[in-house]
């Protein structure tokens, strides 16, 4: 309402045309449709000396101080694999590093790529650091919620995508359906049980009760109702 209202003062050429992007709406990532589904393409890109990957502690992204003059207080502290190895030498990445008869490992989801081609990542190092101090990273581990707006819109949106499937992963380690391991899937955003005769084969996150929100104003824009 604030926004209808502002635009109502500013003019109303552009009441009803103008574009408004909303955050966690777009991020511009390509998130690889058709690639996704075969690990070995997955596992390439993860392991892609230009891979960037944002670290996630009980479900807070690793931020940084921003540039002067971008526009944004924040903004998210990309590292490279190895820089997140060298820190954590007992990290266990779900897939890569796993073993049937070990449960203990840490999640990733492959984001997509950026308008650059780099592929983007979010690992959730929640495990090896359960009961120690957050590592020696360059940055500090925030609320998205209370930092959303510190951050620019695209990078929200990454954010909230990279911190939705990573909550699904943490309370999805098993089959719903006969209790077996699942594995991870499609890049993270799938869960493939073990069972050869489970007849649920997939799981994927739920998706959220569809809702909108909506301001019924007239024809001309200048008025709403409240």
């Amino acid at each position: 309402i604030v926004h209808f209202v502002s635009r109502s003062v500013i003019g109303t050429e552009s009441r009803i045309t103008e574009m408004i992007r909303h955050t966690f709406a777009v991020n511009g990532l390509d998130r690889c449709h058709g690639s996704r589904s075969n690990p070995v393409f997955v596992r390439t890109q993860l392991e892609r000396p230009d891979a960037l990957i944002v670290p996630f502690l009980r479900l807070k992204p690793l931020l940084k101080d921003a540039d002067a003059g971008s526009g944004s207080s924040q903004t998210i502290s990309w590292i490279s694999l190895q820089q997140l190895r060298n820190k954590l030498p007992k990290l266990k990445l779900s897939t890569i590093d796993e073993t049937l008869d070990n449960i203990v490992f840490s999640d990733w989801v492959f984001l997509g790529m950026n308008n650059q081609e780099r592929p983007l990542f979010a690992v959730d190092i929640s495990i090896p650091m359960s009961s120690k101090p957050a590592p020696e990273l360059p940055g500090s581990f925030g609320d998205l919620r209370l930092l959303s707006l510190a951050v620019s819109p695209d990078e929200a949106s990454i954010l909230a995508m990279a911190r939705g499937v990573l909550a699904w992963l943490s309370v999805t380690k098993f089959c719903s359906a006969c209790g077996s391991r699942v594995l991870l899937a499609d890049g993270g955003t799938k869960r493939h049980c073990t069972n050869d005769k489970c007849t649920v084969k997939e799981l994927y996150p739920r998706v959220a009760d569809p809702s909108i929100i909506v301001i019924v104003s007239n024809t001309a824009g200048d008025r709403c109702l409240l």
